[in-house]
């Protein structure tokens, strides 16, 4: 078919609802971007890229094991309680005390001698070596007693044969799950605050918890029923001792120390602080991604042409209207040159 005959290219007409349903996926890219917005600053969503505040499995004890018999529990004579003067309140934490004179740090066995391990309370002919092993670990800087202390003993050790362990001091790892202050008095009457603290270890295993009593904390170490931090622990064993769940009475192992060696984790992702650079660039990357993919979706794509075709096409010429006359032979041709007239210049010139 020859170019001319090709039908004139028009453009595309003004369509309505083909309008409407390109403003209809536009709407819908921009909700499907504020919901990935939305999951992007939940700092859940980046725990497996920026490993902070990973979750764990939950234990299957309770979170915040009571440490306390029933106050209306009869006790025998002789029988105290290690126990807060008052419901503790949230004080900020004070700065560690310095050491009050060296003490020796091993206990005399006669004091030793003096805890009842049948019992699994705090008894009055205890109140002595409790005391003197705050005395020592509040006299003593952390350092020593480190370097006084022994491998751990495992939690079954310490179950199953009390006696040989008691006394001694112990180092080892735990995570603290709860820890509040622990006001309490000294045997004169004066007030006294210790903190609380139950940790769990490898040993024991998530259904075993530990009490240690400290006579301070490191700076900035959190309080609460639900906390999780991990620390090193230097401190003496006392005796199993006793609490209350919802499960009923338990027993566990009971520790003095002078406070933990404690590293404070960087700051973790939360819900009023935006996502990190990282996490604002891929959400960036993906938004970019979308509204290219949506702007090639909405908008049509231009018509091609060629060069060849661009250009005017010109048209072969109109032969149907000259004379249908024969095309002359050789000799007719030269005949018609012979008699032709000679050209005037030269003429004029002969005349």
């Amino acid at each position: 078919m020859p170019p001319s005959s090709l039908p004139p290219r028009r453009r595309p007409s003004y369509d309505p609802g083909r309008d409407r349903a390109r403003l209809r996926q536009m709407l819908w890219m921009g909700v499907v971007l504020v919901v990935l917005f939305q999951v992007a600053r939940t700092p859940g969503t980046w725990t497996w890229l920026t490993e902070l505040d990973r979750p764990r499995p939950k234990p299957t004890e309770p979170q915040a094991p009571s440490p306390r018999l029933p106050s209306r529990t009869p006790l025998p004579d002789g029988v105290g309680r290690i126990e807060p003067a008052a419901d503790p309140a949230f004080p900020d934490a004070p700065p560690p005390s310095a050491p009050q004179g060296e003490l020796p740090l091993t206990l005399e066995p006669e004091l030793i001698a003096t805890i009842e391990h049948d019992f699994h309370v705090l008894r009055a002919s205890e109140t002595p070596v409790l005391e003197r092993m705050l005395a020592a670990v509040r006299g003593a800087s952390l350092s020593r007693l480190e370097r006084a202390a022994r491998p751990e003993a495992t939690f079954p050790e310490l179950a199953n044969d009390p006696e040989r362990y008691a006394g001694r001091l112990y180092r080892f790892r735990a995570e603290v799950r709860r820890c509040l202050p622990f006001p309490t008095k000294t045997p004169t009457g004066e007030d006294r605050l210790l903190y609380e603290a139950w940790a769990f270890t490898e040993s024991g295993g998530r259904k075993n918890p530990y009490r240690i009593l400290c006579t301070d904390l490191p700076e900035g170490f959190p309080l609460g029923e639900s906390i999780r931090a991990r620390v090193d622990v230097t401190a003496y064993f006392f005796k199993q001792y006793a609490y209350v769940t919802a499960h009923g009475p338990h027993v566990a192992p009971l520790f003095i120390a002078r406070r933990f060696r404690w590293t404070k984790p960087p700051v973790a992702l939360s819900d009023e602080v935006g996502p990190t650079p990282l996490v604002a660039l891929l959400i960036a990357s993906i938004g970019t991604a979308l509204a290219i993919a949506a702007w090639r979706i909405t908008t049509p794509a231009p018509r091609r042409t060629s060069a060849s075709t661009a250009l005017a096409n010109p048209s072969a010429p109109d032969l149907s209207a000259l004379p249908q006359t024969a095309a002359p032979s050789v000799e007719e041709f030269l005949q018609t040159l012979a008699q032709a007239p000679p050209n005037p210049e030269q003429a004029s010139k002969q005349s």
